[in-house]
């Protein structure tokens, strides 16, 4: 009987074998699956070449950005600035080598990023796929999650809450070997940063004031999960321990998110905008009212004569898309779906708009929930920020840096190059507040930056800036670029980036042999990239610059992209509208 049944099994796996084996397929169906292939792994590739060839405002076709990516590092590599002679000869080849490959596999990622980016397939069918998902089977992108009743959640907000604990030797080990080359290691610890700040600071007799401000899954759970975060904020895993250390190192931390929970039980609808991923107006004028009674409490700032206090307020209503609904890229098609109306209280200093005081004794340092409905660029008015609701609230004056994006040192950034070029923010102040987004401390760059004065920073390079209002034509040579971001990829529409140009030339100024070029321009633009974003090292462009001190009051609070080499860092700006090949 067992003989039998091996006999029956054997006989079975055999036939399965051969009918395996001697598979038929009819010639109708082989052309069925065979020309459909043939034609698209062809034929779409085909038509994307042609259209980039005919494209003669951008002329940056296949064929050609192919071999300039090589063509382009190897010049940008014969332009930079040799090793010193005292090294070794070994020790130049290794060097030459490393630069040249950390340079060839940039140009290769932003290749394959530009030609992802200008896909007609991608672009052709993209929006209506996402259209469709959206609206027919209610579910969200690679970037945005949809909630219930139309609330919209950035992706990285969610992971930084419900990830892993930022302060774990796992992930500060992760965040570190996801450097992109040697010597760009993030800082992913914020606690020496912040504690670092709080010391340099005691040396001048300021207090130093930390506001991590929640993201919007921490406190707008229950929009997302119905039983989630009624009743209490949902942080980080390793926030608890967070705000512990930094009180016992001393740090004074004004925790927003306990505040933020009390007010939506008297506003249930919600205190974040929908389709943003920022607070609502009246959010930011309750925060700004109890973090002028928390000052007042701690005795962190002597209380002033009032009597000159001239600030008053005015309603004005907006109706717009927040920075998650543009990331979309649908967004045309669903603008109506995702646009929310406000009330933002704009500040005003008699019949004038609110305006940052340099010499007042609060300084704010922060990020774009500083900057949203201060900033108008992001689409939600002016004069009605976080910063103008402290002053008011408080009857006092305000100065204020900040800058959208990049929290963990953006802003420091800002008021290590106002002392570096002479201009100390520092001066008369007696409290500096400083606001970051929670989801800084899972993904940011906590490094340290000391607040010096130019002559103990003093580099090895010359630059050149135009004096006073004038504006120069240039020609110079890119040596390095700092990186901009994929339209629809990040919760902000503008963004700026640095150039470093080398061997300017200049028919209208002389003295600019042997001087380089940091200058700042445009690489995004409502969420379309500027000819500046297409630039590549070893290229030589034509610009018309200007001193950036004139347009920082205007520019500044952008989201900017610096490089990361510190001298250029903190070299003195230029400023481009635009640039030309």
């Amino acid at each position: 009987m067992s003989h039998h049944r091996k006999e029956i099994t054997h006989s079975r796996e055999a036939e399965a074998k051969i009918e395996i084996g001697h598979t038929e397929i009819t010639r109708p169906l082989k052309h069925l699956l065979f020309w459909p292939f043939i034609l698209t792994i062809f034929l779409i590739p085909s038509i994307q070449i042609v259209l980039e060839i005919m494209d003669a405002n951008d002329g940056e076709y296949l064929g050609i950005n192919t071999f300039q990516m090589f063509q382009n590092s190897e010049k940008s590599l014969r332009d930079r600035e040799k090793p010193k002679s005292s090294q070794g000869g070994n020790s130049l080849l290794e060097s030459k080598l490393f630069e040249s490959n950390r340079s060839l596999l940039k140009r290769i990622n932003d290749y394959e990023k530009n030609l992802e980016d200008s896909s007609i397939l991608r672009n052709g069918i993209l929006p209506w796929a996402q259209k469709f998902l959206i609206e027919t089977l209610s579910t969200g992108t690679e970037e945005v999650y949809l909630g219930l009743d139309d609330w919209l959640f950035y992706r990285l907000d969610f992971e930084s809450v419900v990830g892993p604990g930022f302060l774990s030797p796992q992930w500060i080990l992760k965040r570190k070997n996801s450097a992109k080359s040697p010597g760009s290691e993030p800082s992913p610890d914020p606690l020496p940063a912040i504690i670092d700040l709080k010391n340099q600071l005691e040396k001048r007799g300021i207090a130093l004031i930390v506001m991590p401000t929640p993201v919007k899954f921490t406190v707008e759970a229950d929009k997302f999960a119905p039983e989630s975060g009624k009743s209490f904020p949902i942080h980080n895993a390793s926030y608890g321990d967070f705000i512990n250390r930094l009180e016992e190192n001393g740090v004074i931390v004004f925790d927003s998110a306990d505040y933020l929970m009390r007010l939506k039980k008297e506003r249930p609808d919600g205190i974040y905008l929908k389709t943003d991923t920022h607070w609502r107006p009246e959010t930011v004028s309750y925060i700004a009212s109890e973090l002028a009674r928390f000052i007042k409490e701690k005795n962190l700032i002597d209380s002033t004569d009032s009597q000159s206090y001239q600030y008053k307020k005015s309603s004005k209503e907006i109706v717009n898309s927040g920075d998650i609904a543009r990331l979309f890229k649908a967004q045309d098609a669903l603008s109506g779906k995702f646009s929310e109306k406000v009330e933002i209280a704009q500040v005003l200093d008699g019949v004038k708009n609110w305006k940052t005081k340099k010499k007042s004794r609060i300084l704010l340092i922060g990020d774009s929930f500083t900057n949203i409905f201060s900033l108008e660029g992001m689409g939600w008015g002016d004069s009605a920020g976080l910063a103008e609701q402290i002053s008011f609230a408080m009857k006092e004056d305000m100065d204020v840096l900040s800058r959208n994006d990049a929290g963990a040192f953006a802003s420091r950034e800002m008021l290590a190059l106002e002392i570096r070029h002479g201009n100390d923010r520092l001066e008369g102040k007696k409290l500096l507040i400083w606001q970051f987004s929670e989801r800084e401390l899972v993904f940011g760059d906590w490094k340290i930056i000391p607040l010096e004065k130019g002559d103990e920073l003093k580099g090895e390079r010359e630059f050149f800036v135009p004096q006073g209002s004038a504006s120069l034509e240039i020609a110079g040579i890119i040596s390095e670029i700092s990186p901009a971001p994929r339209p629809g990829t990040v919760p902000y529409k503008d963004h700026i980036v640095a150039l470093h140009l080398i061997a300017p030339e200049s028919g209208e100024a002389s003295g600019l042999s042997g001087k380089d070029l940091v200058v700042l321009t445009w690489s995004m633009r409502d969420n379309v990239w500027t000819n500046a974003a297409r630039l590549r090292p070893g290229e030589k462009v034509r610009i018309k610059v200007s001193d950036w001190k004139n347009y920082e009051s205007k520019y500044g609070s952008y989201n900017i992209t610096l490089p990361e080499d510190e001298e250029l860092v903190f070299a003195p700006f230029c400023w481009a509208e635009e640039i030309n090949k």
